[in-house]
């Protein structure tokens, strides 16, 4: 009898643990669903986020397409943002902050274009050099004159009545964000720009 009791605790035992396993076994179950249902809708609003940009993109280089052909705008894709790049030769002079009076009525076309785009989405104009250093009375060094034709362009831009400033940004980059090698005019030519990025809420 003592055997039999043993075996019967030992069946006990067994049937228990083998219970508290697949307890263990469905919550992971449930865990693991749970984790492909959000992946599922992280995946779907990523989705919707990268069809949401492009239409944008679309929509934008519609509206701009004669300054695109023309090699005034270039229109670029980054991750989730959109970026109006310019040239600050056709921008600026030389080593100032002042824009030409020739580019303002693009700045005024590019301005109608992001009255519609900034419902949902934050810009940012940012200004960048190239490595060449600038010592001038009106900017120490790169940085100054980087923000100084940023707030140009932005100042420019929000002319326009029916742009919302809070949605608006203004930053400087100076030599720091190359995308080109410096190292020769046509790179630093690159480098020498103004970008104006739409960055998605």
């Amino acid at each position: 009898l003592g055997e039999i009791a043993k075996f019967r605790k030992k069946i006990n035992d067994t049937e228990k643990q083998c219970a508290k396993e697949k307890d263990n076994l469905t919550k992971k179950i449930q865990d693991l669903t749970l984790q492909l249902k959000n992946l599922s809708e992280l995946a779907k609003k990523q989705k919707e986020e990268l069809e949401q940009i492009a239409r944008k993109s679309r929509e934008i280089e519609e509206k701009l397409k004669k300054e695109i052909a023309e090699g005034k705008l270039k229109l670029k894709r980054l991750k989730n943002k959109i970026i109006i790049n310019m040239d600050n030769k056709i921008l600026f002079p030389s080593g100032s902050a002042v824009l030409r009076p020739e580019v303002k009525a693009m700045l005024r076309k590019i301005s109608e274009v992001l009255v519609k785009q900034q419902e949902n989405s934050f810009i940012q104009v940012e200004g960048h050099t190239d490595n060449v250093p600038i010592r001038t009375i009106r900017f120490r060094d790169n940085w100054d004159l980087s923000v100084a034709r940023a707030v140009s362009v932005l100042r420019e831009l929000l002319i326009n009545p029916n742009l919302d400033p809070s949605r608006f940004s203004a930053a400087g980059y100076g030599q720091f964000h190359p995308i080109a090698p410096n190292d020769t005019p046509e790179g630093r030519s690159l480098n020498r720009r103004v970008d104006i990025v739409l960055i998605p809420e």
